[in-house]
């Protein structure tokens, strides 16, 4: 709109992780073709119109990021407009320095995320979204343009979601949101793993209680992941077939391995009771720590492999991936933009397959935060 209007001279889109670089530039060249580039640290692409870059590129990720590339290659003023991708996610430090150059640019800050969120739970997680969304009001001001989830729904262009909830390791009353912990005596002769090291531990060695927010986070109970796994793949069947493109959110890297090879044995084990063609790979560790962004294309492009994400945040926050049917919670969630961030990745409408609607399989509770409504 603002290129057809002929007020575009020259726009910088920043991202804050490759994959939603790529993402924004790929859907960017649809329209505007070679007049849309992605910045590299080789390349600044003075000659295109409209540029893509990542905050680490632009040397201003940190406070100790010396800016060199931002201001050797882009003087003052430089850009007409700057579009901030996801501005929830990002630090209010070093990066500003990109908008503080620019001042007479429009500057617009995208974000799936409210302006006032109802805190009724007091966590610091809690604190950060009201920190974050003050920010965001502080610096942009009032919101330009806002649209409602429930709205976008409506209106069809959004999926419509279905809610599951069990209740493990929860109380059987889930509208009182109490959850309950475990008492170092409840494992003895159980396996018990440490939720960082991924290495055997004994009950002599663990902490006197731990409450649910703990699980997986600090320490892994294999027979808890496995009753898990199996409840979710009995639910995928029941609902169709295994392969349905699924993202489940874990606690940890080496819970989102557990997970990951759990779903595997389970889907081996049926494909040879039911003479069943295997498709492979079925489960795959998503995480930062695998570099596992480059399986993001294989997820949203392929009908025949990689179908079961599992994840920390890698996936939580701007990827796109439409074909996604299952959103599943296997980690606790306090932030309420975390979870809307989280959910926004099902919301994908995908024509090719008639997806109109997608489900959250919810195991921590989680879906308690559709409640915790937002004030806009």
């Amino acid at each position: 709109r603002i290129a057809d209007a002929g007020q575009l001279r020259r726009a910088l889109f920043i991202c804050d992780r490759d994959e939603l670089r790529n993402q924004a530039a790929a859907a960017l060249q649809r329209i505007f073709g070679s007049d849309a580039a992605v910045v590299s640290h080789g390349n600044p692409q003075k000659n295109a119109r409209l540029l893509v870059a990542t905050y680490q590129t632009l040397g201003v990720d940190a406070e100790e990021a010396d800016a060199n590339f931002l201001i050797n290659n882009y003087p003052e003023n430089y850009f007409s407009h700057i579009v901030i991708d996801e501005c929830h996610r990002s630090a209010w430090g070093k990066w500003s320095l990109v908008l503080t150059r620019n001042p007479d640019a429009v500057q617009v800050g995208l974000t799936a995320t409210p302006r006032f969120i109802e805190n009724e739970e007091t966590t610091k997680e809690n604190q950060a979204d009201t920190t974050i969304s003050a920010d965001n009001v502080r610096y942009f001001g009032e919101p330009v343009y806002e649209y409602d989830i429930s709205q976008a729904i409506e209106d069809g262009y959004l999926a419509a979601c279905e809610i599951i909830k069990r209740d493990v390791f929860l109380d059987n009353n889930l509208q009182t949101e109490r959850e309950i912990g475990i008492k170092q005596t409840d494992l003895v002769n159980k396996d018990i793993r440490d939720a960082v090291t991924g290495e055997k531990t004994s009950v002599e060695d663990v902490e006197q209680y731990y409450t649910a927010l703990s699980f997986e986070s600090r320490l892994i109970l294999p027979e808890r992941v496995n009753e898990m796994c199996r409840d979710l793949f009995d639910l995928l069947v029941s609902t169709g077939v295994p392969e349905q493109k699924t993202i489940i959110f874990c606690a940890s890297d080496n819970h989102a391995d557990s997970v990951a090879s759990t779903l595997n044995n389970l889907y081996a084990l049926w494909c040879e009771e039911n003479n069943y063609q295997r498709a492979d790979p079925y489960a795959f560790k998503c995480t930062a720590a695998t570099n596992g962004g480059s399986y993001i294309a294989d997820m949203r492009g392929s009908t025949n492999h990689h179908f079961i994400a599992t994840t920390v945040d890698l996936l939580a926050t701007g990827v796109d991936v439409p074909a996604v049917q299952n959103i599943v919670f296997f980690r606790y969630v306090r932030s309420v933009i975390a979870f809307y961030q989280m959910i926004g990745r099902g919301t994908r409408l995908y024509i090719p397959n008639d997806k109109l609607m997608f489900r959250v399989y919810d195991y921590t509770n989680a879906t308690r935060l559709f409640s915790k409504g937002f004030k806009s």
